[in-house]
């Protein structure tokens, strides 16, 4: 950890409880010095401390919150190196999970020519992923040439490098909000010490705009489901903290609405996971479409993010009981 990384955190971290402290939240002083408390004691950053609302918490809620310190405990006591390769390798991911992998994909290391003109003879639009993106980043939505010698300049871009060349996903109507992404569920499963698959704290990520991605680093709205039923229960949060009840791009109030597939959704990633029990952490990436799902992927390090800035909080003291 650099000194010029210490001195921008500590900028930022003025910057964010400065805003707080402005909105009548307490005094600057007092901010800074609960705020080093958090951090000392539970494991806090400064993110979670403001935007993630821990600043509003009292000592017995704190202990329960699912900190960045926690969430690292998690991750290195339940998780394997050898599995979690499986889930950072996205072609070996996909080859893992065939049976929840119906769209056609390519590793564009490995793949031939005719391969990937095979390919692009089923769909007008193909998705190229970095497999070393994170959050989105890199993605692209790419038409597809009709003219073969165009074909071949754009599998001679990708041959040389790790990309994954995917069949554009057709999502359910129902999970469509007039933007342009994907949007998927982001499902958390764990397995207990007796080889159980449990499910906990589901979230709908819905995309805004032109965005290529539902990922909220890319500005999407993200609901958490009720997980016996899937309907939406919480808001949305801003990054500046505030609530969104309504999707920006379609004015749609979001509270009540029904995932489609609700319950293919739970017994799909509960099965999944089962096929890993070496991860025993996972946060899933789930489209739903006409006719079931698609995995997309699976997070052996979940944002914490998710659990404790949405909807329901207070995960700590649940998860560790199966640490």
């Amino acid at each position: 950890m650099t000194i010029k990384f210490i001195l921008r955190y500590f900028a930022d971290s003025h910057k964010k409880l400065k805003k707080i402290s402005e909105k009548g939240d307490g005094n600057i002083f007092y901010l800074w010095y609960d705020f080093i408390k958090c951090s000392i004691i539970h494991g806090a950053i400064i993110n979670h401390y403001t935007r993630g609302g821990l600043y509003k918490l009292k000592g017995c809620e704190r202990k329960k919150s699912m900190t960045y310190r926690r969430i690292l405990k998690a991750f290195s006591k339940m998780n394997s190196p050898e599995a979690i390769e499986i889930l950072n390798n996205m072609h070996l991911f996909n080859a893992h999970f065939a049976p929840f992998v119906k769209r056609k994909w390519l590793y564009s290391k490995e793949m031939s020519f005719d391969k990937f003109n095979d390919l692009c003879e089923i769909a007008p639009y193909i998705i190229a992923k970095p497999e070393d993106g994170v959050e989105g980043v890199g993605v692209k939505k790419i038409s597809v040439p009709s003219d073969t010698k165009d074909r071949k300049k754009l599998y001679e871009q990708f041959s040389s490098k790790s990309y994954m060349i995917e069949e554009v996903i057709t999502q359910h109507p129902e999970m469509i909000y007039g933007n342009t992404s994907v949007n998927t569920i982001r499902a958390h499963s764990i397995i207990d010490k007796n080889g159980e698959v449990h499910l906990f704290k589901m979230l709908f990520r819905v995309g805004v705009g032109n965005t290529v991605v539902d990922n909220y680093a890319q500005g999407g709205c993200v609901y958490e489901i009720h997980l016996e039923t899937g309907r939406i229960i919480s808001p949305s949060l801003k990054k500046n903290g505030e609530e969104v009840y309504i999707h920006p791009q379609t004015d749609v109030f979001m509270l009540g609405r029904k995932i489609p597939n609700w319950e293919i959704v739970t017994a799909a990633v509960k099965e999944a996971h089962a096929m890993l029990p070496g991860c025993r952490f996972i946060g899933w990436d789930v489209a739903v479409t006409p006719d079931g799902i698609e995995l997309i992927e699976g997070n052996h390090n979940t944002d914490y993010e998710f659990l404790e800035f949405f909807g329901s909080k207070g995960w700590w003291s649940i998860i560790k009981q199966y640490i």
